[in-house]
């Protein structure tokens, strides 16, 4: 591919660029960018946007090296809960995210997962 999937172009911005839009655009009150390989060229893609970014170190180690990173700094932030979204599901937009907050706050679990055709899918959010 030559490139960081994530600076993939959509529209005029950047397959994570358009994640990060449909975060910022839902009720959600933070938005955090846990990232690891190409770090540095995908910080610089992300400059306009009012967002704090998570180094993962281990990102070798997959996804889930990257939620337990999010989830060991966000711990320090005494958040209520943490709703997680790749960076590269561009279907996923704020509609869809805020379906997912509203679902929560008026049934809060300590898990919960929106079901499309009867299976589990991302996001993910974690009280």
């Amino acid at each position: 591919m030559g490139t960081a999937k994530q600076l993939l172009p959509v529209g005029e911005t950047t397959l994570l660029g358009l994640a990060v839009e449909h975060a910022l655009d839902a009720n959600a009150n933070h938005v955090f960018c846990v990232l690891g390989a190409q770090a540095e060229q995908i910080i610089e893609s992300l400059k306009q946007y009012p967002i704090e970014i998570i180094h993962n170190p281990n990102y070798q180690n997959g996804l889930s090296s990257s939620i337990k990173t999010g989830i060991q700094y966000l711990e320090q932030k005494h958040f209520d809960a943490i709703l997680f979204m790749l960076g590269d599901q561009p279907n996923v937009n704020s509609k869809y995210l805020n379906s997912l907050i509203n679902t929560f706050k008026n049934n809060p679990s300590h898990i919960l997962s929106l079901i499309h055709i009867s299976e589990p899918t991302r996001p993910l959010y974690i009280s």
